[in-house]
């Protein structure tokens, strides 16, 4: 009884080691369906590790981007997590050359006037006036339809009623001239004069009836004469001084 007993004992040990056992060895068997779900849906379910890009990505986006610059194709380049490629600049293929600038022409100048072009008026200046001398501007207007042009200073004589020169000639006053154009059909240009009484000059005196001004070269011209009365003095006395013309 004992002994059939101690059998008994053992041969449930022996079953339960071989149960053991069998649990130990992995089923060669290919997992069911529902085997192979439930490891997918662990496997989902399973957080994964966050990386932030840091310097090793850094390196890596720089690689690609050189790798970007340096492609000539358009074969396909694999971009890592995280990375930015910005597009290269290409250089220019050439350098651009500016237009070349015409060459400006040379402006012509309107011709010297001459007296035909021109009528001569006299503008008194009272304010500017004193007891021994007086001051007035000539005015010159250019009539014609075409500019001209004048650099000096005009010619100027006072003469009687028959046409009698009185006095000398004005004299030049100042010391530089410019160019100045007077413009078609009304272009005007002024020129100063002074004069002084024939008192201080211990000369005859007496009165112009006109003065006439010369503006061609040379006082060829005809001159431009105005009816003007004004003290200068009956012999070859100047008393008369001219400023050059200008605008």
């Amino acid at each position: 009884m004992r002994q059939t007993g101690i059998l008994a004992t053992a041969m449930v040990g022996v079953f339960l080691c071989g149960a053991l056992a069998a649990c130990t060895v992995s089923d060669p068997r290919p997992m069911t369906e529902t085997a192979a779900t439930a490891v997918a849906t662990a496997a989902a379910q399973t957080p994964r590790a966050t990386t932030t890009p840091g310097a090793s990505d850094v390196s890596a986006a720089t690689r690609v981007r050189d790798a970007v610059a340096s492609r000539a194709d358009d074969t396909d380049i694999t971009l890592e997590v995280g990375q930015i490629i910005e597009a290269p600049v290409p250089a220019p293929s050439h350098q651009l050359v500016p237009a070349p600038v015409p060459a400006q022409e040379a402006v012509a100048m309107p011709t010297h006037c001459i007296d035909e072009q021109l009528t001569l008026a006299y503008r008194a200046r009272p304010q500017d006036s004193g007891a021994g001398s007086f001051m007035g501007d000539l005015v010159f207007t250019n009539i014609s339809a075409a500019d001209c042009s004048f650099d000096g200073w005009p010619g100027l004589i006072a003469l009687s009623a028959d046409g009698v020169r009185l006095g000398a000639p004005a004299r030049a006053s100042g010391g530089t001239s410019s160019l100045v154009v007077l413009t078609a059909n009304g272009g005007v240009a002024v020129s100063e004069l002074h004069g002084g009484q024939p008192g201080p000059y211990g000369c005859p005196a007496t009165t112009s009836t006109m003065l006439r001004a010369y503006i061609t070269s040379d006082g060829a011209g005809p001159g431009v004469a105005v009816v003007q009365s004004i003290p200068v003095c009956a012999d070859g006395t100047s008393t008369l001084r001219i400023g050059p013309l200008g605008g």
